[in-house]
């Protein structure tokens, strides 16, 4: 059996272990968990037998199924709202997700703090949510079924007559004057004996509380006309309970909506905006009021002036958002819902999230996918990245292929702690050797590779003087200073080059000009390639010439005057076979 009191929550993760630790925690949050789901069967079963107020569902379940997909057909058919937990950060995950407005977005890993403030957010959005659509309800319940009693007033008999009071529980239809007034508090008491006496237009509430009965409230209303030689005043009477006790819980709705953490604005049909929460000002970094009956084209303006600006007033959108306040950059998703109000007039309503700290993990994740830890150069991903761009965009390119010589002996000789202050050393000359267009990959070991757009000949022949000039410099270590030189090849691309074509190439150009004595630059041709696969097939055939024992050797005897021999020399010769 289910506590109703506290939150019931469902976990979908393949991972056993990840999926434990999730429901210790939630448990320790004093809520309860439904279960714990591995695939969609498994979560449907789950659900069929009890709906949980909210599921916690990783988007990769591994195999074929999608914690999005799934995601989006649950919600659509049970109205669960769903926090997302992912590893993924990229932005095609993010749009994917973002798609079906989840309540929440956890990016592992998480602690546990981030987790249990995440589905405490999103329970109290669904509570809102929820007492906002029952509030709308009821508000226009009363609205339609609200009837009217006349109230006469008669100065003469000190009566008051109530008609067609059906609807207006415990009241008779008859009741002396004075004990009408008394049911008011005393100030009011004496307003509305002024407006009888001045037989004037008065308007007022009238709050009835009965013993075993909930409190009724009445609007009272007293008009300036009157008949029976004006000893009778004209008025009426409404029962506003339900009114009165919508616009309470429209009061806490409120409440609840300016203090969520995301913003929220709503617009007329016109795009002006007529109500703005706090969180949503913090944003801004203004007031409310400076909000209101601006336009929301002024309040969100487009980034650069050629920019496409999207139509903000468009039921369903979904559209992410860039504002700087006060020195800070907020990154925002909002969220555009359309409603009608009882005129007809359509209004909408804006809820922007503040995302910030998922574009920065994302950023940062990023950051580390593409960066070389030791030398804060470029790696490999970013390589491939970079040059699969150039080649998917059919725009040429150079690559600059640099090999330090001689630095397996540094290595070995002081230790690999020197040798990461070297390479540290020049991926920093090589980045300040070259433009910002350019790019500084460290390959691998001592390799480092430069990707230039540039293809011009006298171009690239300064940009390799100025890497390898930056070298001259010596390079002062922990153990004492270096001259470091380096073997550089150049290649540029050509016409449905393939990346990996492009690489070889630069690197047999380094090979070249470390085979030709190091320490200079080589530019690729198609003489070199020859080269390399001769030389290659040389070592490879006198490889396999010596495993096969296809090679003998001829020694040359030496014969003293006597015939002896008395000394066997060198190999004369080698004879293949």
């Amino acid at each position: 059996m289910t506590d109703i009191t506290r939150p019931l929550i469902l976990v979908v993760e393949d991972n056993l272990v990840e999926a434990m630790n999730v429901k210790n925690a939630l448990t320790e949050a004093d809520m309860q968990v439904l279960g714990i789901a591995k695939t969609e069967s498994e979560l449907y079963a789950l659900v069929a037998k009890c709906i949980p107020d909210l599921i916690l569902m990783d988007i990769d379940l591994g195999g074929s199924d999608s914690g999005i997909g799934i995601a989006k057909s649950i919600t659509e058919k049970f109205k669960v709202p769903v926090v997302f937990s992912t590893s993924y950060c990229d932005d095609t995950t993010i749009s994917n997700a973002l798609a079906i407005s989840p309540y929440g977005y956890l990016v592992k890993p998480y602690g546990v703090l981030s987790l249990t403030t995440t589905i405490q957010v999103a329970l109290e959005r669904k509570k809102t949510e929820k007492a906002l659509a029952s509030s709308n309800r009821r508000f226009a319940m009363a609205s339609e079924i609200a009837k009217l009693g006349v109230l006469e007033v008669d100065t003469s008999t000190q009566s008051v007559v109530i008609e067609s009071v059906e609807n207006l529980f415990d009241f008779p239809r008859k009741m002396p004057l004075s004990k009408f007034l008394s049911l008011f508090p005393e100030e009011k008491e004496i307003e509305l004996k002024e407006a009888i006496r001045l037989k004037s237009n008065y308007l007022t509430t009238l709050q009835l509380k009965i013993e075993g009965q909930p409190t009724k409230w009445f609007q009272v209303v007293l008009s300036d006309i009157g008949w029976g030689e004006d000893y009778v005043q004209i008025g009426a009477i409404q029962d506003i309970s339900i009114l009165q006790s919508t616009q309470s819980n429209l009061s806490v709705a409120d409440k609840i909506v300016s203090e969520i953490k995301e913003g929220v604005l709503v617009c007329d049909a016109e795009g002006l905006i007529i109500k703005a929460n706090q969180s949503l000002c913090e944003m801004l970094g203004t007031q409310a009021e400076h909000l209101i009956s601006t336009h929301i084209n002024n309040v969100f303006p487009k980034a650069r002036k050629h920019d496409p600006r999207p139509d903000y007033l468009e039921d369903g959108l979904r559209t992410e958002l860039t504002i700087v306040s006060e020195g800070r950059r907020f990154h925002l998703t909002m969220s555009v819902t359309s409603f009608n109000l009882d005129d007809g007039e359509t209004n909408f309503v804006a809820i922007l999230t503040d995302v910030s700290e998922l574009k920065s993990s994302e950023s940062q994740l990023k950051y580390l996918a593409f960066t070389d830890a030791l030398t804060g150069a470029g790696n490999r991903n970013l390589l491939n990245s970079i040059v699969e761009t150039y080649s998917e965009s059919c725009e040429p390119c150079s690559i600059i292929f640099i090999d330090i010589d001689e630095f397996k002996l540094i290595n070995d000789t002081h230790g690999h702690e020197v040798g990461d202050e070297i390479l540290r050393a020049c991926a920093s000359r090589f980045k300040a050797s070259l433009r910002d267009d350019d790019t500084v990959i460290r390959f691998g070991g001592d390799e480092f590779v430069v990707v230039t757009s540039t293809t011009c000949h006298k171009l690239l022949s300064k940009m390799t003087s100025r890497l390898s000039s930056s070298l001259k410099k010596v390079f002062k270590t922990t153990s004492g200073d270096f001259q470091i030189t380096a073997s550089i090849g150049l290649a540029s691309s050509t016409e449905n080059m393939s990346p990996t074509v492009l690489l070889k190439n630069a690197d047999i150009a380094m090979f070249s000009a470390k085979q030709g004595g190091k320490n200079s630059v080589v530019t690729f041709s198609e003489d070199l390639s020859k080269n390399i696969e001769y030389r290659l097939f040389i070592q490879q055939g006198l490889k396999s010439a010596i495993q096969n024992k296809q090679i003998t050797a001829y020694f040359q005897p030496i014969i003293d005057s006597n015939g002896e021999v008395f000394s066997c020399g060198g190999v004369s010769s080698l004879a293949y076979t």
